[in-house]
């Protein structure tokens, strides 16, 4: 009895999973399509506006690198292992939060 009950809960949550991709996919496609309208319609489709640094941030920043193609020494954005240890550190509390709950069924 008590895992036929525990897959049941499984099914619904795969469901309710199910359905909100489902959603989050059509909302995505609509948006593409509706920035596309746009762009045609503004006639900006291959526009891309390159974006000032602002001067707070550049004078807070302590790391700097050589860009490789233009030669000048650039503010540095966090390094891909800091990214990667965020990332593994939030995977790890929403899987933890996901199995205590499925003990407590």
């Amino acid at each position: 009895m008590a895992a036929a009950s525990g897959n049941q809960l499984v099914g619904k949550e795969n469901m309710h999973l199910s359905v909100f991709v489902s959603t989050a996919t059509m909302f995505l496609e609509f948006w593409k399509r509706k920035q596309a309208t746009i762009q045609y319609d503004w006639d900006v489709a291959g526009y891309e506006m390159e974006e000032r640094m602002r001067p707070e941030y550049e004078a807070k920043v302590k790391n700097r690198r050589k860009n490789p193609i233009t030669q000048v020494r650039q503010p540095r954005s966090l390094s891909v292992c800091v990214c990667v240890c965020i990332c593994a550190c939030l995977s790890s509390c929403s899987r933890a939060s996901v199995f205590n709950k499925r003990k407590m069924y």
